[in-house]
């Protein structure tokens, strides 16, 4: 059975129906239980990887890690299997909705407001992976997964995706850079340890795209990496000069966005904080 073609076939008790998504390690289906209707995401490793035995450890663990996060900001793994191929499965809640990039592509930016609120629920989710001793490492607009049927403009509801690149804080990553180098943090171009502090870069990186349209840095290539480790970030208030931006956020999102990660703030908790108080 190749992948691309298992419209129709089953994985445990479920039958996959339509291809939703493709990543570096897999891909990802809806499926349907006939039983009782019971919509889940699939996602399978690439049939390429199958002889992998690092890039199946790694989707191992990722469904493990996953699977223990309660954060109501996390996507819900349900179960962990293998097929009769050998190609590794996890099992996840199916989402209604749209990542960040689509609505970014579609709209450009965000108002203010909508934006903070959602690194408000990004800052959420990421509390409870940092207490749990790891680090996202990933943090971008299409692993941000916004819902419908939102209850109130007040609240914004978001899934956090893709845990693939999740490691135990402090640990050394290992050879070759994994990741966007838009929303990656010096240590993490560097190859160093990383610690909550990272994912806090990207956190910022992500909420500065969402405000402003554009990431702080624009180069591409080997440029964009220069940036990162070199060029110090623009304010909110130059970017977009058009929009009212308090003050307190951008000295918070220069703090966050600091080529020293002992210069950010402490933990996920005091940025949400700080965003709330700002809102």
């Amino acid at each position: 059975m190749r992948q691309g073609s298992y419209v129709g076939h089953y994985l445990g008790s479920y039958q996959l129906e339509q291809l939703i998504g493709q990543g570096g390690m897999g891909e990802v289906w809806r499926a349907s239980s006939p039983s009782d209707h019971t919509q889940v995401a699939i996602k399978v490793l690439r049939e390429d990887l199958k002889g992998s035995r690092s890039a199946r450890e790694s989707f191992r663990k990722e469904a493990e890690l996953t699977q223990c996060l309660r954060s109501p900001q996390s996507i819900k793994v349900i179960n962990y299997s293998v097929t009769t191929e050998e190609l590794p499965y996890m099992v996840m809640e199916y989402l209604d909705g749209e990542d960040l990039q689509k609505k970014l592509d579609r709209e450009g930016s965000l108002p203010l407001t909508s934006a903070l609120l959602i690194a408000m629920e990004v800052l959420k989710a990421l509390s409870e992976l940092h207490q749990a001793g790891y680090v996202h490492r990933d943090i971008k607009p299409s692993n941000i997964f916004i819902l419908k049927h939102q209850k109130s403009n007040e609240h914004i509801q978001i899934k956090i995706l893709d845990f693939g690149l999740a490691i135990a804080s402090h640990e050394t990553p290992e050879n070759g850079l994994r990741g966007s180098y838009l929303f990656m943090a010096p240590e993490q171009i560097k190859k160093q340890a990383v610690s909550p502090a990272t994912d806090l870069y990207g956190v910022a990186t992500l909420l500065f795209m969402m405000i402003t349209g554009s990431p702080p840095f624009k180069p591409t290539g080997a440029d964009q990496i220069f940036a990162q480790l070199e060029q110090y970030v623009p304010t909110l208030s130059k970017r977009v000069p058009h929009i009212s931006i308090p003050n307190a956020l951008d000295q918070l999102l220069v703090r966050c966005l600091a080529k020293e990660a002992s210069s950010r703030p402490d933990n996920a908790d005091v940025l949400r904080r700080a965003l709330a108080y700002i809102l």
